[in-house]
């Protein structure tokens, strides 16, 4: 029946009384106009109506799409529009299945669309839109396919916004389109330099977002990158710069707005010139040579008196002590956000907000020859972290990266008043602002997080006369994976020898690892922060086989959302990652819990790959068919059942790191029959804390 219309009558039959119509069948669609009779000849009559029953059909067939593509993190929404008689009903498939399902935000429907929100790869596949009533059915299938972003700062569509003429009391609009992956955000500035003409200014120097007036827009809202103005006037002359912005960066571009009052102001200049009497270019040439006469003496004057100059210059030079040197630096600025007055309120972790901005610097150096090096960066100095940087002498590198290192070092008072073994982290040459912001970000982290004996500890830090070196504890041991690798069995009978005797590693060993490792979480935990790389590699051993978290720094402030979502693009820790943060890059809490228990196992396994026979790219698949990691041979089964329930699938069915820390402590007292050393920070710990290694 698909594409037919059929036509119906619609008989109603009324009984026709003096002064009134009844009709008798209740069936009868209402809407019919009353029927003309005659009061002495009332009788039976038949209204007839036609109406019109059509199978569906598409609305709008152009705009149905065969193929769509998104990349992960949009929303799509697709519309099968339709129409008929009956109004049909919609039915919609994904791979010829419904209802359709998916894992975490699930699919929104309007009358005749489907929405999706947060895409990700498994959203791949063919949607199909099935329309029906009694006379037929329609369908269509789109292809939706899901592209992994490659995320980067905004561009301005070349040749974009570019220069514009208009004339008093016209309607301008000046055009900035975006091209971006990611959905930026636009917006105008005037600069507070926009009295420069067109000609004598260098577009160089907007390439950073200038300092001006934003520019409140009238136009609607799904069009930000126009700027219309209306009824122009002569005020309006001058510079527009166009800014997009995104998470990862900014682009500006100019446009030069130039007011005429008529048509003719661009030809009234060459009729001026054609007017000028032939007499004053008589006047011009002669004042011309004139001039050339004077010029002549005056160079041969000038060249004498500056060759004079300039011996007694390179004199002065030669024989002076100080010269100022002026050179261009970058300026960081670290603003710390204050809650009730405080720079910490309720134990929460405030983090800072990091600038760098470029200023012109003259100094003065003692000698022309002094060899002392000059910083590219000034960073602010802080009394009560500031360690002088005479007193710290590199050694060898322990472990490096793309950008920064970690270079073992002897420091001078920094744990007491002799010289002590610490690790230094600076930045390698080459690297960017970013790199900066970002380890001058994570020191500040460090410096508010506080002391714990079960974290890295900040030191110190060099900041004036030279590059930035962040000190924090050496230890002795490396992390605790390699440590756990080195020690290939487990000693099972019972000794009176420690660790540090044999060198033998007992199952109580292990269980106070867990133990050690949990309570360092449950501080960062308590601080409001998300580590988001818990693992084996990222804890160290310290002397006296103290386990400390590290790169804690790098961890997420969560004060205000409690979750983090991950936006940039880079290596991600896939095996000790939970489901959530595999399909939505969402970090939180009970995200590091999961981790947690991927610790636990490798502990219990010494250092052993977790999921090593499953590929990266099938792990979420895997997890969410209900695997999980095999309880490890010298595992007990109340340390298994922990580690499971770090794996539940759903974030609320895994325990807090207090209840972790309870729990394991529960286990490691059984093992001992005493009560375990509580290992919370004492007041000795605080002024001389364990020596940790930060690789």
């Amino acid at each position: 029946m698909k594409g037919k219309e059929w036509t119906v009558l619609l008989l109603a039959i009324a009984y026709v009384a003096p002064n009134r119509c009844k009709v008798l069948d209740k069936g009868v669609q209402p809407g019919f106009k009353n029927i003309p009779f005659h009061k002495e000849n009332s009788s039976a009559i038949t209204i007839e109506k036609k109406v019109t029953l059509s199978a569906p059909k598409f609305k709008f067939p152009e705009k149905l799409y065969e193929m769509d593509y998104k990349p992960t993190g949009n929303s799509v929404r697709i519309k099968c529009i339709a129409e008929g008689n009956p109004t049909p009903n919609i039915t919609w498939y994904k791979n010829k299945k419904t209802p359709i399902i998916r894992s975490f935000v699930e699919p929104s429907y309007g009358k005749w669309s489907l929405l999706l929100d947060d895409l990700t790869k498994e959203d791949n596949g063919e949607y199909t839109c099935v329309i029906c009533n009694q006379l037929g059915c329609i369908d269509h299938t789109t292809h939706l396919k899901i592209q992994e972003r490659y995320p980067s700062k905004p561009y301005i569509k070349d040749g974009y916004p570019g220069n514009i003429t208009a004339l008093i009391n016209e309607t301008v609009t000046i055009a900035c389109p975006p091209i971006s992956d990611l959905e930026p955000h636009l917006y105008w500035i005037r600069p507070s330099n926009n009295s420069m003409e067109e000609n004598n200014f260098e577009r160089s120097s907007f390439e950073d977002i200038p300092i001006g007036d934003v520019i409140d827009s009238q136009n609607p809202e799904d069009k930000p990158e126009q700027l219309t103005i209306y009824n122009v006037t002569k005020g309006d002359e001058g510079w527009y710069v166009c800014v997009a912005v995104n998470a990862l960066g900014h682009t500006t571009a100019t446009a030069f707005l130039r007011v005429l009052e008529s048509p003719q102001s661009l030809e009234e200049p060459e009729q001026a010139k054609q007017e000028q009497p032939t007499s004053l270019l008589n006047i011009i040439i002669a004042a011309f040579g004139g001039s050339l006469i004077v010029a002549a003496m005056v160079v041969v004057t000038t060249c004498r008196k500056l060759k004079r100059e300039m011996k007694q210059k390179r004199l002065a030079l030669e024989t002076a002590r100080d010269v100022i040197e002026t050179y261009w630096s970058k300026k960081v600025t670290i603003e710390k956000p204050h809650i009730n007055n405080s720079p910490t309120a309720a134990g929460a972790l405030v983090l800072p907000k990091i600038k760098i901005e470029k200023q012109k610097v003259s100094e003065v150096k003692k000698n022309i020859n002094d060899p002392r090096i000059l910083s590219e960066y000034e960073l602010p100095l802080d009394k009560d972290w500031e360690v002088p940087r005479n007193t710290v002498v590199l050694g060898k590198v322990l472990g490096e990266g793309e950008f920064g290192k970690v270079v073992k070092a002897d420091c001078v008072g920094v744990l007491k008043r002799g010289q002590s073994t610490v690790a230094v982290k600076m930045l390698k040459d080459g690297h960017t602002d970013a790199e900066m912001m970002a380890l001058v970000s994570e020191m500040e982290i460090m410096k508010v997080v506080g002391k714990h004996v079960n974290i890295i500890n900040l030191l110190g830090c060099c900041t004036q006369g030279g590059p930035l070196y962040v000190i924090v504890e050496f230890a002795p041991y490396g992390s605790l994976r390699d440590f756990l690798r080195n020690r290939p069995e487990i000693i099972t009978e019972s000794t009176n020898e420690s660790l540090e005797d044999t060198g033998n590693l007992t199952p109580k060993d292990l269980v106070s690892f867990a133990y050690q490792a949990a309570k360092g979480m449950e501080y960062l935990a308590s601080r409001h922060c998300i580590h988001r790389d818990l693992a084996a590699r990222n804890v160290l051993v310290s002397e006296n086989f103290i386990l400390k978290i590290a790169d804690f720094g790098l961890a997420k402030n969560i004060e205000t959302d409690y979750y983090y979502r991950k936006k940039t693009s880079g290596k991600l820790p896939v095996r000790w990652m939970a489901p959530e943060s595999l399909n939505s890059m969402l970090f939180t809490i009970q995200t590091d819990v999961w981790s947690f228990g991927v610790l636990l196992w490798e502990i219990m396994m010494l250092g052993a790959t977790p999921y090593r026979n499953v590929q990266g790219q099938y792990l979420l698949q895997h997890l969410k068919a209900g695997n999980r990691l095999e309880k490890p041979p010298s595992c007990s089964l109340d340390l298994y059942l922990i580690m499971r329930e770090c794996w539940s699938f759903y974030p609320k069915g895994r325990p807090s790191f207090t209840v972790l820390v309870k729990q394991l402590e529960k286990i490691l007292t059984a093992m001992t029959n005493v009560e375990y050393l509580d290992l919370s920070p004492s007041e000795s710990e605080t002024s001389q804390v364990a020596k940790t290694l930060w690789l």
